[in-house]
């Protein structure tokens, strides 16, 4: 993991993280700390600058450029600017200021749900959310067979699906799975799917 910033010295000196001291928007920048080879960017906005969002899609397109191939996450200030990073073939779009409006409404009709979203979200406090490729032989089956058969098997709970980019979250009836899902699970661990089915 490298740090990338245009500060002087590495703000989080106490952890095992590479840090580079320059513009994250510049090509030679990216390139010394390894862009190339990266399989992910994560861009945090900026809100020293003016217009956060703006320096942050100057940084997603530069890294798009020399690796069109990394998964790209960006954090977004206003809601307006996301059809700009879909532009930029960012993967992945972060706005907490959406985020948080959604999760405070949903909080008051369901109180306690931010705690434990917050429980869910924090690395090393118990099971966490995963996705993870659908193994073949999964094809076929109901989402509910398999939301039984990974909880009697590892205590796995199946949230959800995605297919063809879009997310359908514990789907009724005899939704059925095929080749090329993801599936969204809670786990105490990243499942291996060892097993087969029986």
């Amino acid at each position: 993991m490298v740090l990338v910033s245009d500060l002087l010295q590495n703000p989080v000196p106490d952890l095992r993280v590479g840090f580079i001291s320059g513009d994250p928007a510049q090509d030679e920048t990216l390139q010394e700390a390894g862009i190339g080879q990266a399989y992910g960017a994560i861009i945090l906005a900026d809100f020293s600058c003016p217009d956060p969002d703006a320096r942050t899609l100057l940084v997603a397109l530069a890294i798009e450029h020399l690796n069109p191939n990394v998964y790209t996450v960006v954090e977004v200030v206003d809601p307006r600017n996301v059809p700009h990073f879909r532009h930029a073939n960012v993967d992945e779009v972060v706005c907490l200021n959406q985020f948080s409006e959604y999760l405070i409404l949903q909080s008051l009709v369901s109180p306690g749900l931010s705690r434990m979203f917050r429980y869910l979200l924090e690395f090393g406090e118990g099971d966490e959310v995963y996705r993870v490729p659908m193994p073949s032989f999964y094809a076929g089956r109901t989402f509910q067979d398999l939301f039984l058969d990974l909880y009697q098997r590892q205590s796995i709970i199946l949230l959800g699906v995605e297919r063809n980019q879009e997310m359908i979250v514990n789907p009724k009836g005899e939704f059925r799975l095929e080749d090329g899902d993801a599936l969204f699970l809670i786990a105490p661990e990243k499942p291996s799917f060892a097993f087969q089915e029986a």
